[in-house]
């Protein structure tokens, strides 16, 4: 990645965090990208601070990509419930 992407990665993951209460990765997962973002980005940059619960702090295109996101695992796990209860139902 990028460091721009890296950037980008961290504040998605710090909105839905810090937002939201909310996690798409595991820790480890989130570590790991924002480790390597803070080796490559200067320290003027908003991932060596600390994330905010303020949604005002985040740009609009955070904000938008952190609940695309959202809903797209939403709707990864209504179909895989879906194909779980379709497999019980073939049991029958």
């Amino acid at each position: 990645m990028s460091p721009e992407e890296l950037e980008r990665e961290v504040l998605i993951n710090r909105y839905l965090y810090y937002v939201y209460d909310h996690t798409l990765l595991l820790d480890h997962e989130y570590d790991k990208i924002e480790r390597s973002a803070r080796e490559v980005l200067p320290e003027t940059s908003v991932v060596h601070g600390i994330g905010s619960s303020n949604a005002s702090d985040y740009s609009a295109s955070i904000i938008r990509e952190a609940k695309k996101r959202v809903r797209a695992r939403k709707e990864e796990i209504r179909a895989y419930q879906e194909y779980l209860a379709d497999q019980t139902k073939r049991k029958k």
